[in-house]
């Protein structure tokens, strides 16, 4: 917005004593400058970087985003379930903050024209926003907390009071029973009975069938440690047991390509376009999209690995859909070179983020909450603190772009 200075119509209308001719002259400057004062200037808030950033910098973040499948097989190798499951809650918890904060921050007010440089104020409105959404969320799973372990001491304390009214009862009744135990192992331990035939098939097949629901149980288990991981709408990819393996795998396989490539896309839009405005923006909105695609990515390593595929076919499959991303940034770039379109860019990529964050991850960190909950309030508190570091880091960095960022000097 453009400086003026106010025209010195009054001392005219005085001096002419509320003739006409002063009206006239009174209210024709006033209209210019109230029409100067309302024009938005639709300039460029920053220079654009030249190509050669825009390629090199915007592919390389690209090639980094689209490797965390080839990196996910190696966490999902190395690290144990305890360590793999905290990792990924703090890198989800990353992911909500830094794209909340990037959509709040850097998408929608470019979006709508009011980064300047110069006027801070959004920005602080902006983080009352992101506050007052981690406060309410903060709060309740504070009351979850606290019921949850006031529940548990009660419970606790009805057990203790049942086990000592039950060992005091029990006296009278083991001494009773010792004769009648003995009597009947010697009866089980006679030729009467004796163990072989059909009981011992039964014992095998009662101990294979043990074994089978080891394995199931493993394969669940693991299963459940990758949702969290993999709870992102557009990611969700629902597995299921099948007797023929290439089955299963082609369908997983196909899943994570179209689904896994149309939401890849969309992010590389949101990147060219970004790169398109500033670097910084670029920077910004890369960081969100890794943050965010990291752990559904190693989601899809560890689904794709537990359907049976090794680990070349399960990178294969993972790259393939990955390629839309650099589709998508290439159409980004293009289109953010149009300024009528890269603000409705910006508005669209603002609105995907924050549904992203808020409609998918948001409610992934509630369920890992609640499964904290059930083994005690000190897991709990655990998962409470990791997602708290999660998003004040995810929620900082991308503060710091977007106050401190026009300080940074590219050379």
């Amino acid at each position: 917005m453009e400086e003026f200075e106010w025209p010195p119509s009054t001392s005219t209308l005085q001096a002419n004593n509320f003739t006409s001719e002063g009206i006239s002259e009174f209210c024709t400057n006033w209209m210019k400058a109230i029409k100067s004062a309302v024009v938005v200037q639709d300039r460029p808030r920053h220079i654009r970087p030249s190509n050669l950033i825009i390629w090199t910098v915007g592919l390389t973040c690209v090639t980094v985003i689209s490797l965390c499948a080839a990196v996910g097989i190696v966490f999902v190798k190395k690290l144990s379930k305890r360590a793999y499951n905290h990792f990924i809650t703090v890198l989800v918890a990353v992911g909500v903050g830094s794209l909340i904060t990037s959509s709040t921050l850097h998408l929608l007010p470019q979006g709508l024209g009011v980064v300047d440089g110069e006027n801070y104020e959004f920005i602080v409105v902006m983080m009352f926003c992101i506050f007052g959404i981690y406060i309410f969320f903060f709060c309740d799973k504070f009351i979850k907390i606290t019921l949850e372990s006031k529940k548990m001491n009660e419970i606790e304390l009805l057990n203790n009071v049942g086990t000592h009214i039950s060992m005091e009862a029990g006296v009278v009744s083991i001494r009773s029973t010792d004769a009648l135990i003995n009597e009947n192992d010697n009866n089980f331990k006679s030729d009467a009975f004796p163990i072989s035939g059909p009981i011992k098939g039964y014992k095998k097949r009662t101990s294979l069938l043990k074994q089978n629901s080891d394995v199931d149980s493993t394969i669940r288990s693991s299963l459940d440690m990758s949702r969290q991981a993999h709870g992102i709408c557009v990611h969700d990819h629902e597995i299921t047991f099948n007797q023929t393996k290439d089955s299963a795998i082609k369908t997983v396989a196909w899943m994570i390509v179209f689904g896994d490539g149309l939401h890849n896309f969309i992010d590389g839009v949101s990147i060219g376009a970004a790169f398109s405005e500033s670097l910084l923006s670029g920077l910004s909105v890369s960081v969100s999209v890794f943050a965010e695609e990291f752990p559904h990515e190693l989601g899809d390593v560890a689904i794709l690995l537990n359907a049976g595929m090794n680990q070349k076919q399960a990178l294969f499959y993972n790259l393939l859909s990955t390629i839309t991303c650099f589709v998508g940034f290439i159409i980004g770039v293009v289109l953010g070179s149009v300024e009528s379109l890269l603000r409705y860019i910006f508005g669209f990529s603002g609105g995907m983020f924050l549904y992203i964050a808020l409609s998918c991850m948001m409610p992934e960190m509630k369920s890992t909450m609640d499964e904290a909950l059930e083994n005690g309030y000190v897991d709990a508190f655990l998962v409470l603190s990791l997602q708290t570091t999660g998003l004040a880091l995810g929620t900082f960095s991308m503060f710091f772009f977007a106050r401190y960022g026009d300080l940074i000097k590219f050379s």
